[in-house]
């Protein structure tokens, strides 16, 4: 047997392959374009705080009244029929039920409730008179927010004439155009809102209390030894009477210190003391206007007004800053509509000087009922000739 033969030498090893070429990356596909923004949905109401508002036909009634305790809704229901229990009150309602009493709808609302009321309680159906006494509370709530040059007043006004008239033609068809007297006026004005007056360089603005009473306090308790000053609300400052008498002071005395620190407020125009205002006999208008609404026993100790334009705040913030109120004895807050319609109502202007008291003592002689005691009005001549 032939030798196994030799092995062979190994083979050289083959060289590397080349690396094969990297893809090409694909284009990253364009955006999609956004989507066209939805339409705005409508504005609810501006919130009252409140589910219920005065006017609404609820619980088988009108709601008359409506408040919060604790935080917790109440309010009163009057019924639209004669029932000895005429009356139901709700508590912690939770459901929202009609709209809120900011909303230009309270008056449409409002004008419903009243027309169903008349038929309900057959007004005007017999031969004794009726009276309906009607609030449109709308005007104010948004007179407080927004002013009176407010384009969101002028359309709340603009839709209260429509409710008016459209109250005025159900009148007319339900019991005869010669069959009832309205009268139509308000408890207050506004003043124009503080801000927009500085803005225009016009007279007004505020004037920022707190401040004033702590150093008024330091005052008073650098001179007597103690605080003596209980509170200031509306003006009004109530000094602590029991304090006053346990240390031999004199009220009077104390009053009249006050009020000539208060005298020194800028834009303070008038300051009175109640000892004043009870012994009044000048016929200072200002002095007789703060003595009309003073009663002794409930109003403060030192009484002041500020000029024309402002209004009292308590801190300087951004939200004193918006917004107004009243309470001055201005003509901006004291002069108020008064209109009258109806039977026997001649088509006339007034310019002279009417008081709301006059609008009773006017009713009475209209109705031919006795002048009351109490009675301080005097009736409107140009409606009884």
């Amino acid at each position: 047997t032939g030798l196994t033969g030799a092995t062979g030498p190994q083979g050289p090893i083959g060289a590397a392959g080349a690396t094969g070429a990297q893809g090409i990356q694909g284009l990253t596909g364009a955006t999609g374009s956004v989507g066209a923004t939805g339409a705005t949905g409508p504005q609810g109401a501006t919130g009252s705080g409140f589910t219920h508002y005065i006017g609404e036909l609820f619980g088988g009634g009108i709601v008359i009244s409506v408040w919060k305790i604790s935080g917790v809704e109440h309010g009163l229901i009057a019924s639209l029929t004669d029932v000895i229990a005429g009356y139901q009150a709700w508590s912690n309602i939770t459901s929202y039920i009609g709209v809120t009493a900011q909303s230009p709808r309270n008056g449409q609302a409002n004008t419903t409730a009243i027309i169903r009321s008349i038929d309900a309680e057959q007004l005007g159906k017999d031969e004794q008179t009726d009276m309906l006494c009607i609030s449109f509370s709308t005007p104010d709530i948004a007179g407080h927010s927004f002013g009176p040059y407010s384009v969101e007043l002028e359309d709340i006004y603009i839709r209260l004439d429509l409710e008016i008239g459209k109250l005025i033609k159900e009148l007319e068809a339900k019991v005869g155009k010669d069959e009832f007297v309205i009268f139509l006026t308000a408890d207050h004005a506004v003043v124009p809102v503080p801000q927009y007056l500085v803005d225009k360089k016009l007279p007004g603005g505020y004037v920022f209390l707190d401040e004033k009473l702590v150093n008024l306090r330091k005052e008073v308790t650098a001179k007597y030894g103690s605080d003596l000053i209980i509170m200031e609300e509306n003006l009004n400052i109530y000094l602590n009477h029991n304090r006053i008498d346990s240390l031999k002071l004199n009220r009077n005395d104390v009053a009249d210190f006050v009020a000539s620190r208060v005298e020194t407020w800028e834009n303070v125009k008038r300051v009175f003391t109640g000892h004043q205002l009870n012994n009044s006999t000048s016929d200072d208008e200002w002095r007789d206007m703060v003595r009309r609404g003073y009663h002794a026993k409930e109003s403060g100790d030192v009484l002041f007004i500020l000029e024309p334009g402002f209004l009292p705040k308590g801190v300087e913030s951004e939200a004193a800053h918006k917004g107004t109120s009243h309470g001055s004895a201005f003509n901006y807050d004291t002069h108020v509509p008064l209109i009258w319609y109806g039977k026997n109502v001649p088509t006339q202007e007034v310019f002279r000087r009417v008081n709301i008291t006059d609008i009773s003592a006017t009713l009475t002689h209209l109705l031919y009922l006795q002048r009351v005691g109490a009675m301080t009005g005097e009736p409107i001549l140009e409606l009884l000739k």
